[in-house]
């Protein structure tokens, strides 16, 4: 898995750095830090690494991978997007790799997806398609689900709210669900401060969830 931490987010660095050269692409790199307290395993904590860019006006591609410190998995991602057919969906495709070296454990999940984009509102469904390797391979399937507010999009500040059971370097299951209030800061065209605050279950019992469980996660964006 360390070998994947480091060739892909290069190769993906060395594609995105020419075409940030191009005035018709768009691409950006950033790096978040977060911290977690959760009630059975307490304080947990965890570096991401992200790059993205498009291809064309249709399509978009990115990476990104996480360095965990003792309590995570470690985790990557590759990701392709399709938009603007028509402009309002975006059909995604991710497979993510969680690796457990201590069990010599390896999670492979593909979650294809659709998404509804409007100025306030922005809903995701999706399913997750996850093997694991151990002893026998195991298979499992989960629905995916994103509902975001975006509540404040001004100069300096955009402020939504997000509740999901998924995300670029997660896809739980159906009740493993995430409250997140997050936060955005342009500062000029190519950088941005991102601040994330959230609550979500530390446990659950069929439908049923305690979220005790607590993290703050603060980055910065660079658009090349």
């Amino acid at each position: 898995m360390k070998s994947l931490h480091i060739g892909i987010p290069l190769l993906m660095l060395f594609i995105t750095l020419p075409l940030a050269g191009d005035d018709d692409t768009t691409a950006s790199m950033g790096s978040s830090y977060r911290y977690e307290y959760h009630r059975t395993l307490g304080v947990r904590n965890e570096l991401f690494f992200q790059s993205d860019f498009d291809v064309n006006e249709f399509l978009s591609m990115g990476s990104g991978f996480s360095t965990a410190f003792h309590a995570f998995p470690e985790r990557l991602y590759i990701t392709a997007s399709v938009g603007n057919l028509p402009s309002f969906l975006s059909y995604n495709l991710t497979v993510l790799i969680r690796d457990f070296p201590q069990y010599e454990i390896r999670e492979i999940s593909l979650f294809p997806t659709i998404a509804l984009l409007s100025r306030f509102v922005e809903i995701e469904l999706g399913s997750s398609f996850r093997w694991t390797s151990y002893s026998d391979n195991v298979f499992s399937a989960h629905i995916l689900y994103r509902l975001q507010l975006n509540i404040l999009n001004i100069k300096h500040w955009e402020l939504y709210y997000k509740m999901a059971n998924f995300d670029l370097f997660r896809a739980d299951n159906v009740t493993t669900l995430y409250h997140t209030l997050g936060n955005r800061f342009p500062i000029n065209e190519n950088w941005m401060i991102t601040a994330d605050f959230g609550l979500h279950d530390a446990g659950q019992a069929a439908f049923s969830s305690y979220l005790t469980a607590f993290f703050a996660e603060i980055g910065i964006r660079v658009f090349l």
